[in-house]
Formats: structure tokens, C-alpha cells, sequence
């Protein structure tokens, strides 16, 4: 199966399964959405999904713009993801 480039204007229902696609995906918005914003430990705690799974998948939601990453700069490091106003 060849790779897509998706920096080229493409077909957009292909674009938003690109983006959203993925088993753990809409169950990470949904988790934002109703609560206004994640951090990583707690959230997997909840779900039943592997570390090395779910950073992956924020790490693409980022890279999607659908959310967004916010690190505070205090000891020990906190991190909070929230919905973009296009993620919303």
C-alpha cells in the first residue's frame, strides 16, 4: 500500500479518515471534548491502551492540528492536550 502525501490538495473524506482514522482516535477527542483537556498519566489510566499506543496517537492528532500539546514549565513536567477550534 503506497504512502499519501497529504500536503497536496486531496480529496477531503480521505484527509479526515488520514487524520481521525485509528482505533484509539475518536475515543481520545471524545476524552478532550468532554473534558476540556487530557494529561497523558491519567488518561492512561482510564483507557485500556498501551503507552507506546496512545503517545503515538496524540503525537498524530498534534501533527494533524486537531488538538494541541501544553507544557508547563514546573517540577514535575506537566502536560495537558485540548482541541484546536479545528479539532472542535
Amino acid at each position: 500500500m503506497k504512502a499519501d502525501n497529504f500536503d497536496t490538495p486531496t480529496n477531503p473524506y480521505h484527509y479526515v479518515l488520514h487524520c481521525i482514522g485509528g482505533k484509539w482516535k475518536m475515543t481520545i477527542l471524545h476524552e478532550i471534548y468532554t473534558y476540556g483537556s487530557i494529561r497523558f498519566n491519567q488518561t492512561l489510566k482510564i483507557l485500556p491502551i498501551s503507552e507506546k499506543v496512545f503517545s503515538q496517537q496524540l503525537k498524530e492528532l498534534v501533527e494533524a492540528g486537531l488538538i494541541r500539546r501544553i507544557s508547563y514549565d514546573t517540577v514535575p513536567p506537566k502536560v495537558e492536550y485540548v482541541l484546536t477550534p479545528s479539532g472542535e
